[in-house]
């Protein structure tokens, strides 16, 4: 018995390394890659259950097959690599997202559902072709149900619609690099992971995923980065780390964003930087949502939506920063430019507001803060 682990809705641009993972693309259309090449009828038969929604054809642009370094047949995934595969597609997600364009339709951009894969097992090619039949197993809470009697072909796995971009996926090499070092620091490492793993959930685009369980994914992901226990640690702490690339307070900006909300008793708050007043309030507005509370009994300076934009903006900066604080990553010009960019994006109303030139008010900031930050540099 032999095993492929195919991502159908993948789409990279050449192969990547991740650990000891290695991300082939490969396309009906395009030479074989040599590591795939013993399997390549097998792939093409494979294929035949994946259809594009787009066209109505079957699915030929190609998909990424997951081998495992220092092995004969690497593509052959046997017990022991899918916790690698598992870990390293966490790792290619992270290092795909660090380079999403928001409030840019044609701009990079990938979710977690890009990164689905499935595990294919087969006995030899002549048994896929000449009896072609394939067996299903849907894990359920409790029991393994198993669909059983389809070709290939028959029954049919369509595209989802959160991954109609067919643009392959601008990987940060650079942070990708960084992460395969984290087996160096354990504590890091199952850190990140366990943060990547929640923050994955949250960032899906699946129409059925409800908004305030993501922010809760969300929130949860930014508590077990920082390794935090309460809303006051996480606060501190995100700000510590972030108040080197901030200049805009709560008070400057408080006629754009009036529904922040002040503690009565602690009015110094509007002295805070604007990241300060946004991480405590995802976490004020997690634990709302979790106990049931009315979220009408206070202000809240952005909604849902808003947070959830937000924090998929920033957590590959303060991972990045994190790493780099550990010797494991050094943060680009770039980098830098992006994080000076948070305050300003969220102080700014009316975030989908466009110009004559198809530009959001966010794009804008973006846009502006980056130019101001090179003519600093000058």
């Amino acid at each position: 018995m032999s095993t492929l682990v195919i991502f159908p809705w993948l789409n990279l641009k050449q192969e990547i390394s991740s650990a000891d993972v290695v991300f082939v693309p490969y396309s009906k259309t395009e030479p074989c890659p040599p590591a795939l090449a013993k399997v390549q009828s097998e792939i093409n038969h494979i294929l035949k259950s994946y259809y594009e929604l787009k066209t109505k054809t079957q699915k030929t642009d190609g998909c990424v097959i997951a081998c495992v370094q220092n092995k004969e047949e690497a593509w052959n995934i046997g017990e022991n690599d899918f916790k690698k595969i598992k870990n390293a597609t966490l790792c290619l997600y992270l290092a795909g997202i660090s380079n999403n364009q928001y409030f840019n339709n044609y701009g990079s951009y990938c979710n977690f559902s890009c990164f689905q894969y499935f595990i294919q097992n087969f006995t030899s090619t002549s048994n896929i072709k000449d009896k072609g039949y394939v067996t299903y197993v849907v894990k359920t809470r409790g029991s393994i149900h198993q669909l059983m009697g389809y070709k290939h072909g028959d029954y049919i796995i369509t595209k989802p619609l959160q991954c109609l971009n067919n643009l392959a996926i601008n990987v940060d090499s650079s942070l990708l690099k960084a992460l395969g070092f984290l087996h160096v620091d354990i504590e890091l490492e199952n850190r990140i992971l366990a943060s990547a793993r929640y923050f994955s959930l949250s960032h899906t685009d699946d129409a059925y995923a409800d908004p305030e369980a993501e922010l809760v994914f969300l929130a949860a992901s930014f508590e077990m980065l920082f390794g935090t226990e309460n809303c006051r640690q996480l606060t501190d702490q995100f700000s510590e780390i972030f108040s080197n690339y901030s200049k805009i307070k709560i008070s400057d900006e408080y006629n754009k964003r009036p529904n922040i909300f002040i503690e009565p008793e602690y009015p110094t708050q509007k002295d805070w930087f604007i990241h300060k007043a946004w991480i405590k309030e995802l976490h004020n507005l997690r634990s709302a949502l979790v106990h049931g509370e009315d979220l009408n009994k206070r202000t809240w300076g952005w909604n849902i939506n808003e947070h959830l934009i937000a924090g998929s903006f920033i957590y590959p900066l303060v991972l990045k920063i994190f790493l780099n604080n550990h010797a494991l990553y050094q943060l680009t010009q770039h980098d830098l430019s992006q994080c000076r960019t948070f305050d300003r994006i969220l102080s700014i109303q009316d975030w989908y507001t466009k110009d004559s030139e198809g530009r959001s008010n966010c794009t804008k900031a973006f846009l502006d803060t980056i130019s101001e930050y090179w003519n600093e540099l000058e």
